[in-house]
């Protein structure tokens, strides 16, 4: 667990590469959105502006020169605001002399006003390069210019000349493209909503780059415990065949200690035994020669002193048998354990690694792979028995979900409701000789079986139909 937390730090990297990502997305929809004259195809504000000011520029100067004809300067302001100030214009007179390319003695009249971009301060910088059509005084209705296509600014020029004086222009003006930063200052400022401009994208598409980040960092650890998990299962199963193999020696010395002190028994019986029939044949030899019966009692004595050295010599060895044979009940006892142990730690390397596989999927996923105690405690050690791996198995229930994933947008699919009422559905894959048997209730797939083409059953009549049902019923 130290070492879980220990990994969480790399979160952070990830969160920080999120938001990298997110700013050239945010850069490259900042472009797409406002535009500018540098960018071709231009950007969707600045199409509009153009069609707008397309539109004035065949509308508006016939009426906009009669007005200025007639000096009726009040009646020019309405014009300058049918754009809604998404865009602005800009109405001057000319002084008499004056040409097509050249305004005399200019003087603004009448501007479209709006306090975020456009107004008295900064007007004559923005006409200085905004395209304008010129007034005259006897100005007709016709067209003299108009843009070769919303996102193509460039002026494809008409036939039509207006008759007249000069008598002044009216300038289309554009609005100033606003800074990435400065849009993402004021996204922030106002605590992270907008609803208008490119603002509005920003939340959901920063929000997309940090949760995939984190996402691939969670992945990353997980993907890093597994691997450490496996290498310490490996290291544990090398110290229990050394342990193994360490049990295995010390059981061959003891059966040789034990053949030793069996021969040792055996010799020092046979000894006994002679010193009793020798024991006999003094006391016999002592009735009959009285003469040499001090002799014979002393030389008697020490027999019997030797007799008893060697019955204690006996004992000893009888004992330290005794004691080799429990020595030897405890090394087969030791034994019988490690090998039940080892298939103890066999059968938890094979859990693990699938349930580890399992909540792999019901981390990621809309619905629930639950499964029956008797799937990991007994089918997973029986298919892989019959030639079938873990990876079938564990790619048979990642389609299983992928297909129930993929179709719970259609409540009314087929093959859910089929599901859904059968009491045992069955999915079967041909291929790997796999059939999975689970329930689906509510978002929840539950495993109950899982066989071999060869050992799950055909009808009722086969064996292991009964199992299923038993299964099902608890």
């Amino acid at each position: 667990m130290h070492n879980f937390y220990q990994n969480l730090k790399i979160i952070p990297i990830f969160l920080i590469v999120g938001l990298s990502l997110s700013y050239f997305h945010l850069e490259r929809l900042h472009d797409k959105y406002w535009g500018s004259e540098s960018k071709v195809p231009q950007g969707t504000i600045f199409a509009v502006q153009t069609v707008e000011h397309n539109i004035a520029a065949a509308s508006f100067p016939y009426t906009i020169a009669n007005l200025l004809k007639n000096k009726r300067y009040q009646d020019i302001t309405p014009y300058m605001y049918t754009a809604y100030t998404l865009t602005g214009f800009a109405v001057t007179t000319c002084a008499s002399g004056s040409t097509k390319l050249k305004c005399i003695d200019e003087e603004i009249i009448e501007f479209t006003k709006n306090k975020m971009w456009i107004n008295s301060s900064n007007i004559e910088n923005l006409i200085k390069d905004a395209d304008f059509n010129i007034l005259t005084s006897n100005h007709m209705a016709g067209i003299d210019w108009q843009y070769n296509k919303p996102k193509d600014h460039s002026i494809i020029n008409q036939k039509f000349e207006p008759l007249g004086d000069v008598i002044g222009r009216i300038y289309y003006v554009r609005s100033p493209r606003p800074s990435l930063n400065g849009q993402i200052t004021s996204w922030v400022l106002g605590f992270f909503s907008s609803h208008s401009t490119d603002k509005k994208y920003y939340g959901s598409i920063v929000i997309s780059y940090l949760l995939a980040s984190f996402l691939m960092g969670l992945l990353l650890i997980f993907i890093k415990k597994l691997r450490r998990d496996k290498k310490f299962i490996k290291i544990q199963n090398q110290e229990l065949e050394d342990k193994k193999v360490r049990l295995e020696n010390e059981k061959e010395k003891l059966n040789n200690e034990y053949t030793n002190t069996q021969t040792n028994l055996k010799e020092a019986i046979e000894k006994t035994n002679i010193l009793k029939s020798e024991r006999l044949e003094l006391h016999k030899n002592t009735k009959e020669i009285n003469a040499e019966s001090e002799e014979y009692l002393k030389h008697w004595t020490d027999a019997q002193e030797s007799l008893k050295q060697v019955e204690i010599e006996v004992q000893i060895l009888k004992n330290n048998l005794a004691i080799v044979e429990k020595e030897k009940e405890t090394v087969e006892v030791n034994s019988l354990n490690l090998k039940a142990h080892k298939n103890i730690v066999k059968k938890s390397l094979e859990q693990q690694c699938f349930s580890h596989f399992i909540d792999g999927l019901n981390t990621y996923s809309i619905h629930t792979i639950l499964y029956h105690e008797k799937v990991i405690r007994n089918d997973i050690k029986n298919v892989i028995k019959e030639g079938i791996s873990l990876s079938d198995v564990e790619s048979k229930l990642s389609d299983i979900l992928k297909t129930f994933n993929r179709l719970e947008s259609d409540k009314s699919s087929q093959y859910i409701q089929q599901i859904t009422t059968m009491p045992m559905p069955l999915f079967h894959n041909k291929s790997k000789k796999i059939r999975v048997y689970f329930i689906y209730n509510s978002g929840h797939i539950t495993i109950m079986a899982i066989w071999s083409a060869n050992t799950a059953p055909h009808g009722k009549e086969h064996k292991n139909w009964n199992v299923l049902r038993s299964r099902c019923s608890t």
